[in-house]
């Protein structure tokens, strides 16, 4: 009797989970004003995406066109949510995160607008957070100091790099400038065959 319960139990919660997840795309809204509320403006959202991708400086694909098919599963998140927010939120931090903008190491996929609505589990793990930038710790203000000061230092010893560089580089033009000036030089053996075939126009009377 305990297992029949238990094996009972067990198929209502998978059940209930494949309802779960069926909902993400089939749920509608409950009343026709909060459907004509939720309903996608296309180009205005496609323009948003872009703008989005922009402002985050986001590595993430451009995109010119979302398919009739991935409208209605857009559309169906918002529905079942009841909210425009839930997909925005996502879209942004889609472009915010350095792991599918491929800025981490050893990350060689290749993420879209696309893949974020592709599976539930895609979307429902960006919007969750699970590619999120990890939070940096907030500095003391004597880390900071530390760390301003640091940064000043790269800056000097960048500046006296660069100098050296245009330094070396002076000296290198002087250098050749003086190699081309005694290369054209005439020696003492070639001034004195110069002066010995050079003669005096006769002078005017």
């Amino acid at each position: 009797m305990k297992e029949e319960r238990a094996k009972e139990e067990s198929i209502k919660k998978d059940r209930e989970k494949e309802e779960d997840a069926s909902s993400l795309v089939s749920a509608e809204p409950q009343n026709e004003l909060s459907r004509q509320e939720l309903k996608i403006d296309w180009p205005a959202f496609i323009a948003w995406i872009n703008n989005t991708l922009d402002k985050y400086k986001s590595t993430i694909p451009r995109v010119d066109y979302i398919t009739p098919g991935y409208q209605h599963r857009i559309q169906g998140i918002v529905n079942a949510y009841g909210s425009k927010k839930v997909v925005t939120t996502a879209v942004e931090k889609l472009a915010r995160s350095d792991f599918l903008n491929g800025r981490v190491k050893g990350v060689k996929r290749r993420f879209t607008v696309i893949w974020l609505f592709k599976h539930d589990e895609n979307f429902e793990e960006v919007r969750s957070g699970a590619y999120d930038n990890p939070i940096e710790p907030e500095l003391s203000e004597a880390e900071k100091r530390q760390q301003a000061e640091e940064q000043r230092q790269r800056e000097a010893e960048e500046r006296r790099r660069k100098n050296l560089e245009i330094d070396q580089q002076i000296k290198a033009e002087q250098r050749r400038a003086r190699e081309e000036a005694h290369a054209h030089r005439a020696t003492p053996e070639e001034l004195e065959e110069i002066f010995k075939n050079f003669k005096l126009p006769p002078l005017k009377k």
